[in-house]
């Protein structure tokens, strides 16, 4: 899978591409319309975002007193299950729902995931430089709007 996560400070988006399928997954709630059909709205995911430059600035102009670490940050990651080879459908079982995921990066990022199906995801990728912790719920992004998402972050 590919990941793609946006943060500023306690506040995210998470963009998950299950690279077997092609399906979107990005941070969100489904909620069912009058029709019956299920819609999805996007929301951030909640969590702690330390930007690693803010955070030694912080500490060297104020004397010790960290006054505001928190920072953009941004990162494309790939992650891998643990337990071994999967298929399309599995990894979209694993993929949606809530799950908390822990990340350290400068440049180079490693992290984890432990989702709502007790799964766990090893991430490793590039990023600015941060230390997060975020947790949020995993909705599947219709084909319509995979493509604008797609468009936003310059991929088509």
């Amino acid at each position: 899978m590919t990941i793609i996560s946006f943060s500023a400070g306690m506040a995210g988006y998470t963009f998950v591409i299950n690279n077997k399928n092609g399906n979107m997954w990005a941070t969100g709630v489904e909620i069912k319309s009058k029709d019956g059909s299920p819609k999805y709205s996007l929301i951030p995911e909640v969590g702690i975002n330390l930007n690693l430059k803010s955070l030694a600035n912080a500490v060297t102009l104020t004397n010790g007193k960290i006054m505001k670490p928190v920072g953009v940050s941004t990162s494309i990651n790939f992650g891998s299950i643990v337990g071994g080879e999967m298929n399309a459908d599995e990894i979209d079982r694993i993929i949606g729902g809530g799950s908390v995921g822990i990340q350290a990066c400068h440049y180079g990022c490693i992290g984890g995931i432990y989702t709502k199906s007790k799964d766990k995801v090893v991430t490793y990728g590039l990023g600015t430089s941060q230390i997060g912790m975020s947790g949020g719920n995993m909705v599947k992004v219709s084909e319509e709007n995979k493509q604008k998402v797609l468009s936003l972050l310059g991929t088509k």
